[in-house]
C-alpha cells in the first residue's frame, strides 16, 4: 500500500466522510445545534454527535441513511454500566494483571472487551432491522439492542468503544479510543473501534468482522480497509 498508484486507488475506493453525510441529514432540523469545542460535529436534540474525534458516552450516533439514531448514556440507561460491571466482575483478575503489563497487556484487555461484546451483543441483522423500522430517524438507546440480543457493526462498535472508554477513565487502559466508520465501494459501509495506546500503537476492535488486533495485523489479514488517509 506504499505504492503511490495503489494509494490513489484506495483514496478513490474508500469514503471516510460518513459523519459528514450524517450531518447533511440533520443540519436543517430544528433539533440540530451548531458545533463548538466540546462537539466538533454539533449537537442533535441536546446530545453531542459522535464522530471519530469525540467521546462516545453521552453522545448520539447518526447514520447517513434513514435509520435509528443511537444514544449512548450510561446514566440515563444504566444497563450499559451493568454490561461493564458484569465484564469486570467476570474478568477482574485478568484485567488487573494485564493492566500492569505493557503492549501485551493492552492486547489482552482489548481482546477481553472484544469477546464480551460478541457474547452480550451478537451480530443479528434480523433483530436490527425490526428495531430500525420502528425508530427511523428517531433516538433509541444502545441498550435496546443489548436487551434484544442483536445488533450490527455500528452497535457492536459503539458498545466496545463505550467499554474501552470507561476502562480508560478508570485507569485500566492508557490511550485514546474512537468509533470509526467508512464506506468501501462494492463492500458497503462499516463501523469499528480504533484504540491508540501511549506508544501510538494502533489497535482495531471489530466484533462484526471477528477481528481484534493491531492495525498491521488487520492489514495482513485484509479484514477491512481500516487505515485512515494521511492528512494533507
Amino acid at each position: 500500500m506504499s505504492d503511490p498508484e495503489k494509494q490513489f486507488d484506495l483514496d478513490q475506493l474508500v469514503d471516510w466522510k460518513k459523519t459528514e453525510g450524517a450531518l447533511e441529514r440533520v443540519q436543517d432540523s430544528s433539533l440540530y445545534e451548531e458545533k463548538d469545542i466540546d462537539a466538533p460535529h454539533g449537537y442533535f436534540s441536546g446530545r453531542r454527535i459522535i464522530g471519530r474525534d469525540t467521546p462516545i458516552n453521552k453522545g448520539v450516533y447518526i447514520g447517513d441513511s434513514n435509520r435509528e439514531m443511537i444514544v449512548i448514556d450510561d446514566e440515563k440507561f444504566p444497563k450499559l454500566k451493568e454490561v461493564y460491571d458484569d465484564l469486570f466482575r467476570k474478568r477482574k483478575e485478568e484485567l488487573l494483571s494485564n493492566k500492569e503489563r505493557t503492549k501485551s497487556g493492552t492486547a489482552e484487555i482489548l481482546d477481553i472487551v472484544f469477546r464480551h461484546v460478541l457474547d452480550v451483543l451478537p451480530y443479528d441483522k434480523e433483530v436490527t432491522e425490526k428495531i430500525r423500522k420502528k425508530f427511523i430517524n428517531q433516538k433509541i438507546s444502545l441498550t435496546a439492542f443489548v436487551n434484544s440480543k442483536g445488533g450490527e457493526c455500528r452497535h457492536q462498535a459503539l458498545l466496545a468503544g463505550y467499554l474501552i472508554e470507561k476502562m480508560i477513565k478508570e485507569g485500566l487502559l492508557d490511550g485514546q479510543v474512537a468509533a470509526n466508520r467508512n464506506f468501501v465501494k462494492v463492500l458497503g459501509g462499516h463501523a469499528w473501534v480504533k484504540y491508540v495506546d501511549h506508544d501510538n500503537q494502533v489497535y482495531i476492535v471489530d466484533p462484526a468482522q471477528k477481528f481484534c488486533g493491531t492495525l498491521e495485523e488487520a492489514k495482513e489479514k485484509q479484514t477491512w480497509l481500516y487505515e485512515e488517509p494521511k492528512k494533507k
